[in-house]
């Protein structure tokens, strides 16, 4: 049974009868009554709204009309493990899919080539796209689109963003060892002299490593020890820029803020190559506290921010924007920017340093 049939059973074009049943009727002006004899008619002759949807999505779109698939897309980098075993992005899965489950929706998974993109998005037979880990090539195609994109864990112009207060969370973390006596302290970061159109991580580096350096300023302490050039956040990263870092100050770095807990893993496995003792010799702070989900030993301490939330926030926002015919044009959009509050997770990194340098 086909859309076509639902109509000539009522006596309306086959627009009426999609307008109606994707919830457009106000859009199109049809009246009350005649909606209702054509959901009564799709549902006598049990009209499956999923059969055959891509060929009813090219007709429909012949006629100006843009079909609701009720699927939305969770993407993420090719470079990246699959979606599901990705132990960072678990919790925001659980959130989308929580959503996701309460509206009706599907959700598909998918890592996103360098040289094409899957044939449902590229067609926008999905609803909008929930971005992950992603690189800037992938964020500017995607824009390309008439979809809705969120952007998750930092925002990218023009396309809407949920992520953490990055600045307050380096700056609560560094307070905390500030307060705890260290003042030879040292921060690891993501590379801060991108243009913000070479990563998508440039807005979270700033801030982060704005929130360390004004509580160093504060405490009159020198920010003399940092790195601020890494460009991915793999844990050999980590080891690399300490065992530089720990070289450059002879010896008398106490502590560490990290830009996130993997870099953070890094820098406590170069400090038990040199013979470190975390927490007694070398504090270390990260940033997503996620390191438990790693199977890492000893529990980071960290920032925290609820994942979950931000993909359930994820999936509210692409309902709201998902109606493609009543989207105004790309110059005309507003784009939702919201940052998650975040809170200091207690873990076994940190300890008062064992002597004042």
């Amino acid at each position: 049974m086909t859309l076509k049939d639902v109509a000539r059973e009522v006596g309306v074009s086959a627009h009426s009868v999609s307008a109606v049943l994707n919830g457009k009727a106000e859009h199109y002006r049809i009246s009350p009554a005649t909606q209702q004899r054509i959901e009564k008619m799709a549902l006598e002759l049990g009209y499956d709204p999923d059969n055959n949807r891509s060929a009813r999505q090219m007709a429909a779109r012949k006629h100006g009309v843009k079909m609701l698939s009720n699927v939305i897309a969770v993407c993420s980098n090719p470079d990246s493990q699959p979606v599901h075993q990705q132990p960072y992005v678990a919790e925001f899965l659980d959130g989308i899919e929580s959503v996701a489950d309460e509206q009706g929706l599907d959700v598909l998974t998918c890592r996103l080539r360098t040289d094409r993109l899957p044939r449902m998005i590229e067609k926008e037979e999905v609803d909008g796209i929930i971005m992950l880990n992603s690189k800037t090539s992938q964020l500017d195609t995607l824009q390309s689109l008439h979809l809705p994109v969120v952007k998750l864990g930092s925002c990218y112009p023009g396309m809407h963003s949920i992520s953490a207060e990055h600045y307050e969370g380096t700056r609560m973390a560094t307070a905390c060892l500030v307060e705890s006596g260290h003042r030879q302290i040292a921060y690891i970061g993501h590379d801060t002299s991108f243009d913000v159109h070479d990563s998508v991580l440039l807005e979270a580096a700033q801030k982060r490593f704005s929130g360390f350096q004004d509580v160093m300023e504060k405490a009159q302490m020198p920010v003399e020890y940092y790195d601020c050039t890494l460009r991915e956040s793999y844990p050999e990263e980590g080891v690399r820029a300490f065992h530089s870092l720990w070289e450059q100050s002879g010896g008398k770095i106490t502590a560490v803020v990290c830009y996130n807990d993997t870099i953070a893993m890094g820098v406590i496995l170069a400090a038990r190559q040199m013979g470190l003792e975390v927490p007694h010799d070398l504090s270390v702070v990260g940033f997503d506290a996620v390191s438990d989900r790693y199977l890492f030993e000893p529990f980071i301490t960290s920032v925290g921010y609820d994942r979950v939330l931000m993909g359930k926030r994820a999936v509210e926002i692409l309902m709201q924007y998902r109606q493609g015919d009543n989207a105004p044009a790309k110059e005309e959009r507003q784009y939702i920017q919201e940052v998650l509050p975040v809170h200091f997770v207690e873990g076994a990194t940190t300890a008062p340093p064992r002597k004042t340098i």
